[in-house]
């Protein structure tokens, strides 16, 4: 993956797709693990206002509760922030 200035940045990236009777929906998994924030450019696999929701926390921390987790929930535009040690779903 590679941040907005070309800087190349390890992160596993999944696609997940679901189909129902009524309805099909892709979501794109971002697991970052680094500890530094990186913004990447969206383009076609991930367009401009799809919805995304990212949950962070410490890694070195026991997550006991929810609480201890921060929530992030946008629309994307020309591109998404991933925050130090984060997960993030796009297209929910």
């Amino acid at each position: 993956m590679r941040d907005i200035d070309g800087t190349r940045y390890g992160a596993l990236m999944r696609r997940s797709t679901h189909r129902s009777v009524v309805s099909r929906s892709r979501a794109e998994i971002v697991v970052y693990l680094s500890g530094k924030s990186i913004g990447i450019t969206t383009n076609a696999a991930i367009p401009s206002g799809t919805r995304y929701e990212q949950v962070t926390g410490q890694p070195v921390d026991r997550i006991s509760e929810a609480s201890k987790l921060t929530v992030k929930n946008g629309v994307t535009g020309r591109s998404v922030t991933l925050a130090p040690y984060s997960i993030t779903v796009i297209g929910y």
